[in-house]
């Protein structure tokens, strides 16, 4: 089980979403493994059955995730062409809250990808 916000914070930070969401997101980051993510969500199934080959469970999560934030998307921040260094939900605004995972560490987080790539200055 991984360390994650709590509900309360979610709904903190996140001020678009209600509390069933929160849950849910809580859910995914903590506990979910692939089947729970594939038999769960839809967007999670359509994958699984597009993909030729395992999409892994960083993906499944985002693509849940995607889907309880009614986000446009998975999207990248990619420092120099380099590796992603963060994947995040895309929310339509840059400085909106999110959800952000960060690839060197595999932890989720909230915050705005537009503070990270000020703040980090990629």
């Amino acid at each position: 089980m991984r360390n994650f916000h709590s509900i309360k914070v979610l709904l903190e930070r996140l001020e678009y979403i209600d509390k069933e969401q929160a849950k849910q997101i809580r859910d995914v980051v903590k506990h979910a493994d692939e089947d729970f993510l594939i038999s769960t969500y839809d967007s999670c199934e359509q994958l699984d059955r597009d993909c030729h080959s395992n999409p892994g469970l960083a993906y499944l999560e985002a693509t849940a995730l995607n889907e309880i934030l009614e986000g446009h998307g998975i999207e990248c921040i990619r420092p120099d062409n380099e590796e992603p260094q963060y994947e995040y939900i895309n929310t339509g605004d840059s400085y909106c809250n999110t959800l952000i995972r960060d690839n060197s560490t595999g932890r989720w987080f909230v915050a705005s990808w537009g503070d990270i790539v000020e703040t980090e200055g990629l």
